[in-house]
């Protein structure tokens, strides 16, 4: 482990709200240094189109949204550091972070960390089907020519399976008794052959079957088996601040550290969770910052 490596304004995630933090900062003549434990772009990179941002007349995907983001971003000369934060203590007016192989100190923290998994519970899945259960993004986004499964109604599952039923055979897996999800999606979907949703369809238990899946679902009264290649798990998201140390969250009670420790973007808004919602916090977060460094 490295010294010590101190910055005023560290920024944690590079996703649209910290991109859109660490852009403002700097048009406000502050340096910020950003952590991101992957390649930059969070969520968006994989949302299949994003309808609500503005200037995008017909939608944009999010992935060319997200080349667009960073692009500024690099133009910016934002100093980025490739590492994974580990915990966050707060002493002496500093907030201290752990990261797999620096350390860094900041007198403001914004964590921008977006979301994780939501993994499932109360399904038999056997050791060695493990690997095929899938969670993120970044583990499925390129399967082609498979047969998947989805669990989930909302916006999530569907997004997943009309950003792969290019390549692939999909199908939903709903649990209750309709889809949750916008309407405009489950049109879309009704129009692709090789996507379909099955609701009131509950999954007992995940198998291995040669090399893929075998799925037990109970449908309507009925037990009726599924054989996929893999299986999506698609049931919600949380936010992605297990690394806050429970120390600091009593801080931020007591002492309410409002104008020094920030949590936005996905990291914050539980449903309200668009790519537009985020840049805006970054935004509003990097001029509000900008105002207690002027005091």
């Amino acid at each position: 482990m490295n010294s010590d490596y101190s910055k005023k304004v560290i920024i944690v995630g590079a996703g649209p709200a910290g991109i859109s933090c660490a852009i403002q900062l700097k048009r406000s003549g502050i340096d910020p240094l950003v952590l991101e434990k992957a390649d930059p772009g969070g969520m968006l990179k994989y949302a299949n189109l994003v309808e609500n941002y503005p200037a995008f007349p017909g939608g944009i995907s999010g992935k060319e949204l997200s080349v667009l983001m960073l692009r500024q971003f690099d133009s910016e000369g934002v100093k980025i550091h490739t590492r994974r934060v580990q915990s966050v203590l707060y002493s002496s007016g500093f907030y201290n972070i752990e990261t797999d192989s620096e350390r860094y100190t900041s007198q403001i923290l914004v964590v921008a960390t977006g979301t994780s998994p939501i993994l499932i519970e109360g399904v038999e899945i056997s050791v060695d089907a493990e690997k095929k259960v899938l969670y993120n993004p970044s583990d499925f986004v390129e399967l082609k020519n498979q047969n998947i499964a989805i669990i989930g109604s909302g916006d999530l599952a569907f997004d997943y399976a009309l950003n792969l039923h290019r390549f692939n055979k999909v199908e939903i897996l709903c649990r209750s008794s309709k889809p949750k999800c916008l309407s405009l999606l489950l049109e879309r979907l009704r129009n692709y052959p090789n996507c379909s949703y099955s609701c009131n369809t509950s999954v007992i238990s995940v198998s291995m079957l040669d090399s893929g899946l075998r799925i037990l679902c109970s449908e309507n009264e009925r037990n009726i088996p599924r054989n996929v290649d893999y299986l999506i798990a698609a049931i919600g998201r949380k936010p992605n601040i297990d690394f806050i140390s429970d120390q600091l969250l009593v801080k931020l009670n007591e002492f309410k550290l409002n104008t020094s420790f920030f949590i936005i973007g996905d990291a914050f808004n539980k449903n309200y969770r668009q790519t537009a919602i985020a840049a805006g916090d970054g935004v509003k977060t990097a001029m509000i910052i900008n105002e207690i460094l002027k005091e």
